[in-house]
């Protein structure tokens, strides 16, 4: 969490929602378990990022707006890093695509949209939540242009 705040925020320039916001997921953090660990750390970086002005669309089409459903367990959605998030069915051919599975879009959506005092309530599934971690890896080196290299660690070292 702080590595990316030191690489989206300039010394000397206050940006009075972020410490807040870093503050109660680190206090929030004080009682999770590993699951939520990575849970409160991608909300963390997905609050963070949208903050800045690069907040992933997970519910609607980044070509034409249609409502992207998020229901189906097991299903895989078509997502663009370099477009800003899912992209529906429909306009999957227009796009740079990978695909992501339903679940780490529903569950990285429901992190960025819930406040942590929420998040550290939820049931959380390890692998969803690593999954969710991955997408943010993913995303900030598309969006931030950098390396993150405590991230590096953990997904190369989690199965």
């Amino acid at each position: 969490m702080v590595e990316l705040l030191e690489k989206v925020t300039q010394a000397g320039l206050a940006n009075p929602s972020l410490f807040p916001l870093t503050q109660t997921a680190l206090r929030v953090m004080q009682e999770a378990d590993e699951g939520q660990v990575y849970s409160i750390t991608a909300a963390h970086l997905l609050k963070t990022l949208a903050f800045v002005g690069l907040k992933p669309s997970f519910d609607f089409c980044v070509t034409c707006g249609a409502s992207v459903p998020l229901e189906s367990n097991g299903s895989m959605l078509n997502f663009s890093y370099p477009e800003g998030g899912v992209v529906c069915k429909e306009c999957a051919g227009t796009e740079e695509t990978v695909t992501v599975l339903t679940e780490t879009c529903r569950w990285a959506h429901a992190l960025l949209m819930s406040p942590f005092k929420d998040i550290i309530t939820f049931e959380t599934d390890v692998k969803t939540s690593l999954a969710s971690l991955r997408l943010c890896h993913a995303w900030i080196k598309e969006h931030v242009g950098t390396r993150m290299k405590s991230l590096d660690f953990i997904v190369a070292n989690e199965v």
